[in-house]
């Protein structure tokens, strides 16, 4: 090493070791080095603070002991052996402690939620349960439930690897897999906070922002009456309003909101479609907007497909024949809601998986964004 600092905070190479259950020598990323620098940094901080008592207790016994008779009768004469013991296990600790600081090595993070990451303000860790898992990674690896897929996309039914399904990272890689860490953990509005569920957590939220609306709503798997039945357009649903439904519709679009409002586990924001002309093949160009005049970024429309795990030209008219079924876990508002309009799940942030959505490693451009469209505060994120 050719300084002091490339000696402080390097490490031994060859006795790194190598990648668990692989024969390939162990290269730590600049997430793994940064948990690095931090722990040998503590580790310095704390040798300095306890070389710092033992210093002042050292000091202070030699001032007693050379300026004082009592110092010279107690301490060096009658209990010399203890005060030996104590200079001595003072320097071994201080020796050891470091030899452990250039002995400390980067050391592979697990497939545990990456703890450098954070959660927006007042939002706390929470585990993610398999059934939300295998959607959205199903929902990267197939077309829908059944495994139907358009002829005219050019999807695959098994790996969809065309860039329109198969959402993938920066480096062109499948960003969710069954061994992804970025699916173990999520975040949530801390409850003692933000309120005991997301009804409350929904008032709370439309007090503060009359114009930031959002809608309940619950995974397939937990569809209910809503499978065969449909919710008024007022609460976000493909029924009419709810003062134009019949009598039994009406009926049944209350107990599906009541139901949702007691049992729903998502909040979401629609986005609004755009239409700004045709292309070449006489196809309507749409944006979409989660903010009026604010056009979502693809990046953000591609988060949200993955979180909500569906497809934005998934077919739920009334013809069986082409309806997609969601996966158990995908969200779900009722019987025949589309997912055109890109519903964004707002009470949830995958945090490791807008990490890989970001253009460039250590940017916040697409975590402000969510932020903002959702009306979050996020202050550790770097948005000005």
């Amino acid at each position: 090493m050719s300084s002091y600092a490339d000696t402080a905070w390097g490490y031994d190479v060859d006795s790194i070791g190598y990648e668990p259950g692989t024969t390939n020598r162990f290269v730590p990323d600049s997430k793994e080095l940064k948990l690095f620098k931090e722990e040998k940094s503590n580790m310095y901080k704390g040798t300095w603070m306890i070389c710092l008592v033992y210093g002042l207790s050292a000091l202070t016994l030699l001032c007693v002991v050379f300026l004082t008779e009592w110092g010279k009768t107690y301490v060096y004469e009658k209990f010399l052996p203890a005060v030996l013991t104590f200079v001595i296990g003072a320097i071994f600790i201080i020796v050891y402690l470091l030899f452990s600081i250039f002995a400390l090595q980067p050391r592979k993070i697990g497939k545990g939620f990456d703890t450098i990451t954070s959660c927006p303000d007042y939002w706390k860790l929470k585990k993610v349960d398999s059934v939300r898992q295998e959607a959205i990674i199903n929902n990267n690896e197939k077309y829908d439930a059944d495994s139907n897929c358009p002829e005219a996309s050019g999807c695959n039914l098994t790996i969809n690897h065309n860039d329109k399904y198969h959402i993938k990272d920066r480096n062109k890689n499948s960003i969710v897999t069954n061994e992804s860490k970025n699916l173990k953990f999520k975040c949530v509005p801390d409850p003692n906070v933000l309120g005991d569920n997301i009804y409350e957590y929904k008032n709370m939220k439309t007090q503060l922002d009359k114009k930031n609306v959002t809608y309940f709503a619950n995974t397939y798997a937990n569809a209910g009456n809503r499978e065969d039945s449909l919710l008024s357009v007022d609460d976000g649903g493909s029924a009419g309003s709810i003062s134009a439904l019949s009598d039994n519709d009406k009926e049944n679009a209350i107990t599906n909101k009541v139901d949702l409002e007691n049992n729903g586990t998502l909040l979401y924001k629609n986005a609004k479609i755009i239409k700004s002309g045709r292309d070449s093949n006489g196809k309507d160009i749409k944006y979409r907007q989660y903010i009026d005049g604010v056009e979502a970024s693809d990046k953000l429309l591609k988060y949200a497909q993955l979180t909500g795990a569906y497809k934005s030209d998934w077919d739920r008219s009334t013809t069986v024949e082409s309806t997609n079924t969601p996966f158990p876990g995908s969200l779900f508002v009722d019987k025949n809601s589309t997912y055109e309009k890109n519903p964004l799940i707002c009470n949830e942030i995958y945090p490791g998986l807008l990490d890989e959505l970001e253009e460039a490693e250590g940017e916040d451009k697409l975590k402000c964004e969510l932020a903002k469209t959702c009306g979050i505060s996020w202050s550790k994120l770097d948005c000005y």
